[in-house]
């Protein structure tokens, strides 16, 4: 859900058209992935979370005043950061999961997530914030 958030400001403030490409591409496939999870949570009888996290709050918040390239720095950032974690916590999940409906749906969004991953950090890279091994940049973070 913060995902879409933060998407959706990035269309709205990032003067870069790969920035903003990635955050369209991004809002539509994380509502897709929303959907399949209220979707698999109905019919697990588990309850999706409400609102976003403080930390997505707060990044949010920090993003609103930023602008021009220091803002696209600050976003690419913090996607290559936060999709990293989501292909660790699905791989994490995949590896752990005793439901199979919930197995299928990780299985399902994980290839998603690794091309969402692989795509940031190439404009990451484009926008001189990640070296060819793929970390970030300190001037970047």
């Amino acid at each position: 859900m913060a995902e879409i958030q933060l998407g959706q400001l990035a269309v709205q403030k990032s003067p870069s058209e790969d920035v903003k490409e990635f955050s369209r591409k991004m809002m539509d496939d994380h509502e897709t992935i929303v959907d399949h999870m209220e979707w698999a949570a109905q019919h697990m009888s588990m309850r999706m979370p409400s609102g976003i996290s403080k930390k997505n709050k707060e990044l949010i918040a920090k993003l609103q005043g930023l602008s021009g390239a220091e803002f696209d720095n600050a976003y690419i950032v913090a996607m290559v950061k936060d999709h990293k974690n989501d292909e660790g916590e699905f791989r994490e999940e995949a590896r752990q999961c005793q439901n199979p409906n919930l197995l299928r749906l990780v299985q399902q969004e994980s290839p998603l997530i690794e091309q969402q991953l692989q795509t940031i950090e190439q404009i990451a890279k484009t926008h001189h914030l990640m070296n060819e091994k793929g970390k970030l940049i300190a001037a970047g973070q």
